[in-house]
């Protein structure tokens, strides 16, 4: 099954596929399942057609809901998954934004088995991203009165181990190639206790309606559906906005991400396919060597304690000093912003028609530089992954979190982003799916 797009963009055959679980433990119900069997059998796709949607009922088993899931994708060929769980403990519904390769059960599942610590899928990535847009699915939630947010913990029980192995399958057909690939999330729902099953079922055809939406949006700008998000292994990238192309000269892109998200991997892969890459950090250093102008210029901001005894900037000592000063940080910034962006704009000035001209730089949404690029890229990745990649290069903790702090935050770099890249995998996770986003969007 799955869309047949026509070729002015009209879907036929459009389906979302929504699992949910059997009762577990006992009990005679389970709201997951409760929710989905009110689903009607299609929805609207925002541009007053409808999507279809098929409900199947997973078992509360680690071996049989992985394998009845991916069967399911199998045969159906969805063009989008929602998977739908209970997490009695929770007050909101809240949307996964990941699954980690892990099954850990406090309790039996239905079939009495309780693992400790296992993977799902052996050899595969520590983690996945969802491949449908998390934010527009809990704003979607919130807009019909039902409390959401996005979560990053699908938990290490059987919601988990499923949702894991639905993204796993959506990358084995990506993998393919020359198929539709499913987007795929994960909603956990509260128990009947704390959301009624009316209102629960309300939030979950939000949920699915929202998809058929970003469905229909995705045919409609010629990203294919669910192809807005690309997926590679704990990496993914999903497509926000349209990109302006002007002919004549190169596509201006701008990479941001907070620091140690993961950008400079990103840029290098543009380097590496002959991308004109100024880097804003680079620039940020040669602006303040001996003898150029931008040295002077802090000595007289910050005095003598900012340099070295070879006369060279201390880097750490004026980090330290303006990451716990805003006044100061601010000061800094009104020195070395308009050397590095004059530098900037001549490097990417021999970018030919046709080409890329990359600007990777840390402080985008600081500066307010986004008008300038045809196209923004922003980098994102898990607090801990953050602090650990800042750790291996010698920062201390404390630091860190001070320099993260300073930092723009998740909203308002979304808010900015044309393309949005979460960086939850290894390093080569996140130079595949930069790859794919050349390839399939950009060139």
């Amino acid at each position: 099954m799955g869309a047949g797009w026509t070729d002015d963009g009209r879907a036929d055959a459009v389906l979302v596929l929504v699992t949910a679980f059997e009762p577990f433990g006992g009990l005679a119900a389970n709201a997951s399942w409760e929710a989905a069997s009110r689903l009607p059998d299609a929805v609207p796709d925002g541009s007053g057609g409808q999507v279809h949607v098929s409900r199947a009922r997973l078992p509360v088993s680690f071996a049989r809901a992985g394998t009845r899931i991916v069967e399911l994708m199998d045969d159906l060929r969805p063009d989008a998954v929602v998977c739908a769980g209970v997490a009695r403990g929770r007050r909101t519904v809240t949307v996964e934004r990941r699954a980690v390769n892990t099954m850990t059960g406090r309790i039996p599942d239905n079939d009495g088995f309780r693992p400790d610590g296992e993977p799902v899928l052996r050899g595969e990535a520590d983690r996945l991203s969802a491949t449908l847009p998390v934010d527009d699915l809990v704003g979607a939630v919130r807009a019909v009165g039902v409390s959401a947010d996005p979560s990053e913990d699908a938990g290490l029980f059987v919601c988990n181990a499923t949702y894991y192995r639905a993204l796993a399958q959506a990358g084995v057909r990506a993998a393919e190639g020359g198929v539709r690939v499913p987007g795929v999330v994960f909603v956990h729902v509260p128990g009947e206790e704390t959301l009624p099953p009316g209102r629960c079922a309300r939030a979950l055809r939000a949920v699915v309606e929202e998809t058929a939406r970003g469905l229909r949006a995705g045919a409609s700008t010629g990203s294919g559906g669910a192809s807005a998000v690309l997926a590679r292994g704990g990496a993914a990238a999903t497509r926000l906005r349209s990109l302006s192309r002007a002919e004549g000269r190169a596509l201006r892109l701008g990479i941001s991400g907070g620091v140690g998200a993961g950008k400079s991997t990103v840029a290098e892969v543009f380097r590496r396919r002959g991308a004109v890459v100024a880097d804003a950090d680079e620039l940020s250093r040669r602006v303040v060597e001996p003898g150029a102008p931008g040295l002077a210029q802090v000595v007289r901001a910050f005095g003598g304690r900012v340099l070295r005894p070879d006369g060279t900037l201390d880097r750490g000592a004026l980090a330290r000093l303006v990451f716990s000063d805003p006044r100061a940080r601010a000061r800094l910034e009104g020195i070395v912003h308009p050397l590095v962006g004059r530098a900037a704009r001549a490097e990417l000035a021999g970018a030919p028609a046709g080409g890329m001209a990359v600007y990777d730089v840390p402080l985008l949404a600081e500066t307010g530089m986004q008008g300038v690029f045809d196209a923004v890229l922003m980098v994102d990745a898990p607090l801990e992954a953050r602090l650990d990649r800042l750790r291996a290069r010698g920062v201390e903790p404390g630091d860190a979190r001070r320099r993260i702090a300073a930092q723009a935050g998740t909203d308002r770099r979304r808010a900015l982003a044309s393309i949005w890249i979460d960086n939850a995998g290894t390093a080569e996770d996140l130079a595949a799916v930069t790859e794919d986003v050349i390839d399939r969007w950009l060139t």
